[in-house]
């Protein structure tokens, strides 16, 4: 009976006595070492004992287990005659059969045994000589490490692995051996560092040499991903175990998750693979003199690391995707929504062109405006209290949902394995976004004087455009960081690059409709928040041009963001990066020379010493995440500027204001047009993109009183109309012919109703009186086009300033006698 007890708790396998595997479901071993399988069959349908190959495997099998029991100093303690407890009553060879029927009952071979389940045998044991933690997990260790021997798959090792696994709780039911507390650190008993670096580095050498570990520790195998000498990994190996039982040393190494994150895509473990590392630990510990007490301590915090080790699972036997399978089934979008993506693009396509055919009729139609859930409601404009305000502003938080899509799709990549999810904020950015804005429609309510002044005084709004720069801060800085630990683990695949680099950039491009908001506001608070996004999307000169560019010349050939009818975007938008830049510089020597300062004073140059900032993030993001960071963060500034001028691209489309003389500036640009009026931009006031992009759709308005904020921004339906909302409009951009298919009827239209209007003098009856396209926290009027009496801010009120003042780059004298110019036009 002792027999049979010692062997069942050295060798683990009275789990077979209850667990049968008559049958396995297999796949195929392809996945297993080519250099340990020849003894496996492929058939799915064989039993674990025909699959490591009958008795003339599994004999010898259970021979050299038995063998390695009796000879390891873990475990030999209960298996050999000489040592303290000399108890066994059978010889080495009658033991050598009790574990060879044992192992063919549990496999299904055709042998039986007879002996006795797990926790009556370990009664004894626990008596006579008690377990220790090592010792379980050494006996365990050998039964996988001789079948790798024998050549078992990984398949099957790891099935193994399960079976005594399972049995533990039962072999330990009465305990292991006890010891007593200790007074000093574990790094002190082990003996300090003179005998804790050559462990470390005796640990590290079994990992490179070890079978069922090399794997993941060896350059030299299948997998050429190590990033690191062996003298550096032993070099962390050491740092790890000093910090972790006492000792002065400190690592800096990634953590656990971390790590084994990278792991699981490249190289899955195996559960051998982990057994075996903690053995080679508790072995070594044994071999460097360390007592039953610190090799049971270790081994307990060892296994407590292994949740974080493995929690992106093992090696996948159900499934064959390659040499580099993740640990978890790769799911695709079939998978998960049960439509090929294909249909669903189809699906898709259909949907948008039928509404966008719809929504063209409705914008067409001057008279009413296009259709909308609760269009006219007033529910987010209401006058109230401290409740009331925050429940206005409160659908702006919308604006924070592209980034939080860039996250959402890192995560479901790594949960799925499919690195095709970090495209989601693309997907849902310009495919669920524009069908949303044609389903929900058109917001059409404008507020009333009393809601105007109540909302532009309500703080909430000013926090969700403040709170985007927050966000959008931590999130280059997270996604550099997340870049770089996968770019060095080896684990970042081009698609999930690209994918998370323009996914930032996106979710940016959609955020410059509040770093848009915040420029214009008259507070350098604000502006500074701004500036705060264009400096971590290199991307300085954008204020400085639209204020005193896009604002000045917008709606004519002079200006670099306005496209001309029939203008493709992909030639318009090439000449909009550059121009834009260039006009940009310009302006801000200008406005350096009005105040007797150099263009090249590069402390008081706005755009030179902004960019300098940039560049020294930029430099920072390649010391601290590496080179595959930063140039994700180049691709997501990229994409910051090529988004916000491609909504320039559809702002202005067509549309021009006349030229009233032949006056030009000093650049030898046209200069003397008639003011920007409510026919010179395209509205349109779709609820859900106006939600996310503060606003900015209800544009002609904009530039007509540049100095309203976004949440009292008015929308006409006589001004030229959208079909939809600018995330759709964007798609539609993409596809030159389809474009002007969309939107040339919708131009002429404009240009017709302009005439119309002015011919019939309604113009002045339809739209608000008020001009002032220049504003800004330098000055809030009087730098272009200004009428007294605008009450831009909602409350009857103007701000201060007088017409004609010169600004912040303008000169006293070039701002525009705008009723001359109006009658002119007129």
């Amino acid at each position: 009976q002792h027999i049979i007890s010692a062997l069942a708790v050295a060798s683990g396998l009275g789990a077979f006595q209850v667990y049968k595997f008559d049958k396995e479901v297999a796949s195929t071993n392809a996945y297993d070492d080519p250099n340990t399988t020849a003894h496996v069959t492929a058939n799915a349908s064989a039993s674990l004992w025909e699959r490591l190959g009958g008795e003339e495997i599994v004999r010898p099998l259970a021979n050299a287990i038995y063998d390695r029991h009796a000879s390891d100093h873990l475990t030999k303690g209960w298996f050999s005659s000489t040592g303290d407890h000399k108890w066994l009553a059978h010889t080495p060879e009658q033991v050598k059969e009790h574990v060879f029927t044992f192992f063919s009952s549990g496999i299904g071979g055709p042998h039986v045994y007879k002996g006795r389940n797990m926790i009556d045998a370990h009664a004894s044991i626990a008596k006579l000589n008690p377990l220790t933690k090592a010792s379980v997990h050494a006996a365990i260790y050998h039964v996988l490490d001789e079948m790798k021997n024998h050549g078992a798959g990984d398949r099957e090792i790891d099935k193994v692995h399960d079976i005594l696994h399972s049995l533990v709780p039962d072999v330990t039911k009465f305990g292991t051996k006890e010891h007593a507390k200790a007074e000093n650190t574990l790094w002190e008993r082990l003996g300090g560092e003179e005998v804790v670096r050559p462990l470390a580095n005796a640990i590290y050498d079994r990992h490179a040499s070890d079978h069922l570990t090399k794997g993941w520790f060896s350059s030299t195998g299948d997998h050429n991903w190590l990033v690191h000498t062996p003298e550096q990994v032993k070099e962390h190996v050491f740092t790890f175990f000093s910090s972790g039982i006492g000792g002065p040393h400190v690592y800096k190494g990634r953590n656990m998750i971390d790590t084994h994150a990278s792991i699981a895509k490249i190289y899955p473990l195996t559960k051998a693979s982990v057994h075996a590392v903690i053995y080679h630990v508790l072995d070594e510990s044994k071999k460097h003199g360390a007592g039953d007490r610190e090799i049971d301590e270790i081994h307990d915090i060892l296994h407590s690391l292994v949740p974080d080790v493995t929690k992106f699972g093992y090696k996948n036997y159900d499934i064959t995707v390659g040499e580099c399978e993740t640990a978890t089934t790769v799911f695709s979008f079939q998978d998960l929504t049960g439509v090929t993506p294909q249909l669903a693009f189809a699906v898709w396509t259909f949907a948008f062109l039928s509404l966008i055919v719809w929504r063209v009729w409705e914008a067409l139609d001057s008279k009413r405006n296009n259709s909308g859930l609760a269009a006219f409601s007033s529910v987010f404009y209401h006058a109230g209290g401290g409740l009331t305000d925050f429940i206005n502003a409160l659908p702006y938080v919308f604006n924070l949902i592209p980034t939080a899509t860039v996250f959402l799709g890192i995560y479901l990549a790594q949960a799925t394995g499919n690195d095709w999810f970090t495209f989601m904020t693309f997907v849902a950015g310009f495919g669920l976004v524009p069908l949303l804005d044609l389903v929900v429609g058109e917001d059409s309510y404008n507020p009333t004087p009393t809601e105007e002044a109540k909302l532009r005084n309500n703080w909430w709004f000013r926090f969700w455009t403040c709170s985007y720069v927050w966000v959008y801060a931590g999130s280059v800085l997270a996604v550099a960081r997340y870049i770089g630990q996968q770019s060095q683990a080896g684990t970042l695949s081009a698609v999930a690059f690209w994918g998370i680099a323009s996914s930032l950039g996106i979710s940016s491009g959609f955020g410059i409709g509040c770093i848009h908001e915040l420029i214009h506001r008259p507070s350098f608070i604000e502006l500074i928040h701004a500036r705060v996004v264009l400096v971590l999307s290199n991307y300085n000169h954008f204020w400085v041009e639209h204020l005193w560019g896009h604002h000045k010349r917008v709606a004519t050939d002079e200006d670099p963001a306005s496209s001309f009818l029939n203008e493709s975007f992909w030639t318009y938008i090439w000449k909009c990066l550059y121009l834009s830049l260039v006009s940009a510089l310009r302006l801000e020597a200008k406005f350096l020379k009005n105040r007797g300062k150099a263009w090249y004073n590069i402390f008081e140059n706005r755009i030179l010493s902004a960019y300098l900032v940039s560049f020294a993030i930029d430099a920072l993001i390649y010391k601290y995440f590496g080179l595959t960071a930063l140039l994700a963060h180049i691709v997501q500034s990229f994409l910051t500027a090529f988004l916000t001028d491609n909504a320039n691209y559809i702002e202005h489309y067509g549309l021009r204001r006349q030229r009233l003389s032949e006056a030009k500036d000093e650049w030898g640009w046209y200069s003397d047009y008639e003011a920007p009026g409510w026919m010179h931009s395209w509205n349109t006031g779709d609820r859900i993109s106006n939600w996310m992009l503060f606003k900015i759709e209800r544009h002609p308005d904009h530039h007509v009183n540049a100095g309203r904020p976004y949440q009292i921004l008015r929308t006409y339906k006589e001004s030229p109309t959208y079909p939809t909302g600018y995330a759709g409009m964007f798609v539609l951009s993409w596809i030159p012919p389809l474009f002007f298919a969309v939107m040339n009827p919708l131009v002429h239209k404009a240009r017709q109703d302009l005439i119309d209007l002015r011919k019939s003098g309604k113009y002045e009856e339809v739209f608000p009186k008020g001009a002032n396209n220049i504003s800004s926290v330098y000055r809030k009027t009087g730098e272009d086009y200004y009428e007294p009496g605008s009450a831009e801010y909602g409350d009857g009120q103007d701000v201060d300033g007088k017409a004609n003042e010169g600004g912040a780059v303008w000169a006293a004298g070039e701002a525009k006698d705008s009723a001359r110019l109006v009658k002119k036009a007129q």
